[in-house]
């Protein structure tokens, strides 16, 4: 049986915001959270309409490939939720095209 993923919105000290699959949380011997499929949420607002956009990126440059592992500093996160479904359904077709892309 497959285990489903733990997907996160995680808010970080340097006001970035972040999604992604938990792989391991912190705990007493490391502040490090191990993660992997790591979009940036980047919010525009359209002047003219006051509206507001959200677009994803890769949260490091060079690492769009979804499989790789990436760390985050658990003392740098400011706030952490399960991301709406709004949003769940973004990200996975963010990175369904990612996947595709990369083939």
């Amino acid at each position: 049986m497959t285990k489903k993923p733990i997907i996160k919105q995680f808010k970080l000290s340097s006001k970035e915001e972040i999604i992604c699959e938990v792989v391991q949380w912190d705990d007493e011997e490391s502040t490090a959270i191990v993660i992997r499929a790591v979009l940036q949420l980047i919010e525009n607002i359209n002047y003219r309409t006051g509206l507001k956009l959200y677009t994803f990126r890769p949260w490091l440059s060079f690492n769009e490939d979804p499989t790789i592992l990436q760390t985050l500093n658990s003392q740098h996160v400011v706030g952490e939720s399960s991301p709406s479904r709004d949003m769940l359904h973004m990200y996975t077709n963010c990175l369904a095209k990612l996947k595709k892309h990369l083939k």
